[in-house]
């Protein structure tokens, strides 16, 4: 059994600990760097924690400063009277603490894709065609989806296909992509623009070609995966990894790793800053996604 006196200290300390997080999480709110970690739907349940642990750590803190008999009983869940055992307990949370508070707040970038890797192939398997092949066979676009799963994207391939330029707004960044990597034949030749970080690996240095890159996240950073776009830059600058370019080119198609994927051969490559936002997260509905931003265009033009 533990003394009283050691209880109170083991409360004190889970109430630095409740404080600590709430805290934390209350910076990241006030400097608006709650997107650096979690997908956007998440944000309103993260940004409500700070009260109920504020709540929380009161209590405890009542219980180690006030208790007295049963209040302060470790009865039900028996306090350790090891060191190291305790040490090990409260460093689970105070550790991760502490490096939230010391590390600097910043975006995924090339080091994490290349412990990742880069999605750049299609996630769809499609038919090979070449590119001369493709142009020859040029009629009239048929977006025809090959299962239940595709039909959003060719939804929203018949929409995008209209526009004069494809603009890969980070709405429906990963959508775009997959639309227009799905029914690659439709879109050779088609202008398209798009921004992304630099990442080239040795395979695509000796092709001359970079990837433009964004992080999809479903929930947190943790399972954010690099998705990308290779595009020829034999005559351009060689730009810096993590370097965030803006890119207006031409789609074409290029075998990559034993697969056909979408490659840009590029117009006019700028170099730009990283976007406040510089992650992309799924859309639920694609489609109506891309309406309401086209109305949201037609508004501000006029």
């Amino acid at each position: 059994m533990i003394s009283p006196r050691a209880l109170r200290i083991h409360y004190l300390v889970r109430t630095f600990i409740l404080l600590g997080f709430a805290y934390y999480i209350n910076h990241l709110i006030q400097t608006d760097s709650l997107h650096y970690y979690i997908a956007p739907r998440m944000e309103p349940f993260i940004r409500a924690c700070p009260i109920p642990l504020c709540v929380l750590a009161f209590f405890v803190a009542w219980h180690a400063l006030f208790g007295q008999g049963e209040q302060l009983c470790d009865c039900q869940h028996p306090v350790s009277n090891s060191i190291i055992r305790n040490t090990c307990y409260y460093g689970l949370f105070i550790l991760p603490l502490t490096l939230g508070y010391l590390l600097p707040i910043q975006t995924l970038g090339s080091a994490a894709v290349d412990q990742k890797g880069m999605n750049i192939a299609n996630p769809y398997h499609s038919h090979s065609a070449t590119t001369a092949a493709i142009q020859s066979e040029k009629q009239q676009p048929k977006f025809i989806p090959r299962d239940e799963f595709a039909i959003e994207f060719a939804d929203l391939a018949k929409l995008i296909y209209e526009e004069p330029i494809i603009q890969v707004r980070p709405e429906i960044f990963s959508e775009t992509i997959g639309a227009i990597n799905l029914f690659k034949s439709e879109f050779v030749g088609k202008s398209i623009e798009l921004s992304g970080f630099v990442y080239r690996d040795a395979a695509m240095s000796e092709a001359r070609m970079v990837a433009i890159g964004r992080f999809l996240v479903q929930c947190c950073t943790a399972d954010a995966t690099s998705f990308g776009v290779l595009v020829n830059l034999p005559d351009q600058p060689t730009y810096p990894m993590n370097t965030w370019i803006h890119v207006r080119g031409v789609i074409g198609v290029s075998s990559y790793e034993g697969e056909d994927v979408i490659t840009i051969q590029p117009v006019e490559v700028q170099e730009i800053p990283q976007p406040l936002t510089p992650y992309i997260y799924t859309s639920p509905d694609s489609v109506e996604q891309y309406k309401k931003l086209k109305a949201l265009d037609k508004t501000n033009n006029e």
